[in-house]
């Protein structure tokens, strides 16, 4: 490896060291971060804890001084952050997967990120929501994305845009690796608050220079590696099964926090409009709790499973099986399904005071209604893309599996 790739590598935390610094720096009584909304003063102390504990680092290749932490990792850390701010894991698992498709740019994108500021963060709104025109050298590219959940802590963002020939045809669906200095940003008003408000990204004829560009159709049939691809297994990992993979940690730890609050607080709950002064004594309440439990456990399950699918493709430097592949969208759609089921079913266990605007489960409520309505894990889509595959019908539900 050329010494100029290099910077003084840190040691990488363990897995359950990255685990002991969430629980270290957020405090029990964030309540899933509902006190973030609203209170610059708590927003930037969550951002601080998550920047200090080297939480946008997980992803960043160990050779500019990163973790390259495991897909499982990452999972977990999302996960436990949303048990205490539901933004700030949001905001860490964004940063985290656009630092990950950094990973697969040229070496020479990923220098003018990491090798001045090994520290730089990386955000990213994947779907093409842009346009480009072919210039010498790379293209320029104007587009406005919707919605940006981690504009505030990144110095890099990476956008979506179709890349068209001479004549105005679309011939390819493509990455572009852009610094924010070159963007404007402006408040998309998103249901979001606190750490990761929505902010919609705006480019006009911004100049991308070619190996700032990276082909989505190519890096997801695994063609187009980075050139120290061979040595690092965690960038020959499959595109679309990471991207929608990462979103879900956020909701594992959502749906662990809302089992939590209504398990801790029913000994002194009454079911109301009948004689249990305790929602513990109902039998109703505990099938509900049960219920809920188990919907949460089965999310976790799929999760791992489809991670570990993932790491072994890479590890062993295979392709993965189309009908692996599908079931990761199936397992992304069932996760996003259990974990919303979960969750409406603890609420209404917990009674109407869920939804008071003081109840962190209404925050829980909210912040899962609103990842789970995101286009890459709603659940029948998943569900027909994994059926057609499983059937060998011959025709694409999503552009890329």
């Amino acid at each position: 490896m050329p010494d100029e790739l290099l910077h003084p590598r840190v040691d990488t935390p363990s897995p359950a060291e990255l685990l002991d610094r969430v629980r270290a720096g957020f405090s029990p009584a964030h309540g899933a971060g509902a006190g973030t909304e609203g209170d610059a003063g708590a927003v930037e102390a969550a951002q601080r804890t998550v920047t200090d504990a080297g939480l946008f680092k997980l992803a960043v290749p160990r050779r500019y001084g990163g973790y390259e932490s495991s897909l499982t990792t990452m999972l977990d850390v999302t996960s436990t952050v949303a048990e205490f701010d539901a933004s700030a894991a949001w905001a860490v698992g964004l940063i985290n997967v656009s630092c990950w498709v950094t990973g697969l740019f040229s070496l020479q994108a990923q220098q003018e990120v990491w090798a001045k500021n090994p520290d730089a963060r990386v955000t990213g709104v994947f779907a093409p929501s842009g346009q480009s025109t072919e210039v010498e050298g790379g293209c320029l590219v104007s587009g406005r994305w919707y919605y940006n959940w981690a504009s505030w802590p990144a110095e890099w963002a990476i956008v979506g845009f179709s890349r068209s020939d001479t004549d105005g045809t679309i011939v390819d669906y493509c990455f572009a690796l852009v610094g924010m200095s070159e963007l404007g940003v402006a408040d998309a008003r998103s249901g979001r608050k606190g750490t990761a408000q929505g902010d919609c990204l705006i480019a006009e004829k911004v100049f991308v220079p070619e190996h700032r560009i990276l082909s989505v159709t190519e890096a997801n049939d695994g063609s187009v590696c980075n050139e120290l691809a061979d040595q690092e297994a965690l960038y020959r990992s499959a595109l679309m099964p990471v991207l929608m993979l990462m979103l879900i940690g956020p909701q594992l730890g959502l749906a662990r926090e809302a089992l939590r609050v209504v398990r801790s607080q029913a000994p002194e709950r009454a079911v109301s409009g009948t004689v249990y002064e305790r929602q513990s004594e109902s039998v109703a309440f505990q099938m509900k709790l049960a219920r809920a439990a188990l919907m949460i456990d089965t999310g976790h399950l799929h999760a791992h499973r489809a991670a570990a699918e993932i790491e072994t493709a890479a590890q062993t430097e295979e392709a993965m099986d189309p009908q692996v592949r599908a079931r990761v969208h199936g397992d992304v759609g069932w996760i996003t399904e259990n974990i919303r089921g979960a969750i409406d079913m603890l609420l209404t266990a917990h009674g109407t005071g869920s939804l008071a605007a003081s109840n962190s489960l209404e925050h829980i409520w909210r912040y899962s209604a609103i990842a789970g309505l995101h286009a890459l894990v709603t659940p029948d889509t998943r569900y027909e893309t994994y059926g057609k595959v499983l059937l060998g019908v011959d025709e694409a539900v999503v552009p890329l599996l």
